[in-house]
């Protein structure tokens, strides 16, 4: 190992040569535009690698690497000694520091060649690099649980976040089943008023063609009627009947029309109001589709009320929740 006395030098050389920073060194205000610029980048790296001297445990190292590592350092402060002397009024300010910058960048080299096998060594004896690598591994391992748990709080986030869109789905469908159930309950009541009047005037044409029957009784042929005149009477009773029935029998098919609206809209708004309820118990996807179905199907589909004659069921309502299913496969496809 080092002797002391070696070390001391070492140590005392490393002051010497770094006593003054690096700028004040290569520029000076009363040099004018000469600078020393051209040996920065080996001063800089002498400067930082007699800094990490400082900071190491020099006695780990052997008595002739040590040596040879002190010889390379008088050189190196002599010339920076000559860099703070130099002046622009001698007889060649432009080559002297030529030859200064060419010395610096020199003797810089060599010391480096000596030195920088041995810093490697005394840091990591020192245990900065063994400090390093534990603290690396342990951001490494905390970097690892940090990913680890992010990761869970992603997936439980997202699953509250599929139960609020499947929440929100829900409440809009609910919204959208509150609101055309309401849509179809105002409907039929319309139609009911409609019908209640329909139902009233119905009653009272079939009154007056009635009564307008007994009137006719009591306008009698006059026996000196010509026949022109008979058959112009007849006429004019056979059209003033003919009329008023026709009038009866319309208003009441539009009465049966309303009654049957009415009937198709209130079957339509009970269908919506039990479409939820068959939904919430379905126990997956394909079920409250086919509630879905089942549930156009009948909204949709020309239920018979009774009230119209010759009533079928057509296919409509089929072709209808064929068109729905169709576009529900075909928005899923481009999802």
């Amino acid at each position: 190992m080092a002797t002391e006395a070696l070390i001391k030098q070492f140590r005392d050389l490393i002051g010497d040569c770094t006593q003054s920073p690096v700028d004040e060194l290569l520029i000076n205000p009363d040099w004018g535009k000469i600078t020393f610029e051209g040996c920065r980048p080996e001063l800089e790296r002498t400067y930082s690698m007699l800094n990490q001297f400082k900071l190491l445990s020099l006695d780990l190292l052997p008595d002739g690497p040590t040596q040879q590592i002190v010889n390379t350092l008088p050189s190196i402060k002599q010339t920076i000694d000559q860099i703070r002397s130099f002046s622009i009024e001698s007889g060649n300010p432009t080559g002297t520091r030529d030859q200064l910058v060419n010395q610096i960048k020199s003797q810089a080299d060599q010391f480096f060649t000596a030195a920088h096998l041995y810093i490697p060594y005394l840091a990591y004896q020192k245990g900065d690099v063994q400090r390093n690598i534990n603290e690396l591994t342990r951001s490494v391992e905390e970097a690892g649980q940090l990913v680890d748990g992010t990761k869970k709080d992603i997936e439980q986030r997202r699953g509250e976040i599929g139960d609020i869109i499947v929440a929100a789905r829900e409440a809009a469908a609910s919204v959208g089943v509150a609101h055309f159930t309401a849509d179809f309950n105002a409907e039929a009541e319309a139609q009911d008023l409609s019908a209640e009047k329909w139902l009233k005037t119905t009653a009272g044409l079939a009154a007056a063609t009635i009564l307008a029957a007994l009137l006719m009784v009591f306008v009698p042929v006059k026996p000196d009627a010509t026949t022109p005149q008979v058959i112009q009477l007849f006429t004019s009773k056979v059209v003033i009947l003919g009329l008023l029935f026709t009038a009866t029998i319309w208003c009441g098919r539009l009465y049966k029309a309303a009654r049957h609206q009415s009937a198709i809209n209130k079957h339509r708004a009970n269908a919506l109001r039990t479409f939820q309820a068959f939904t919430k118990a379905a126990s997956d996807d394909a079920a409250r589709n086919a509630v879905l179905m089942e549930t156009t199907k009948s909204i949709f589909a020309i239920t018979p009320s009774g009230y119209l004659e010759n009533e079928s069921a057509p296919d409509g309502g089929l072709k209808i929740v064929e068109v729905v299913k169709h576009a529900t496969q075909a928005v899923a496809s481009v999802k």
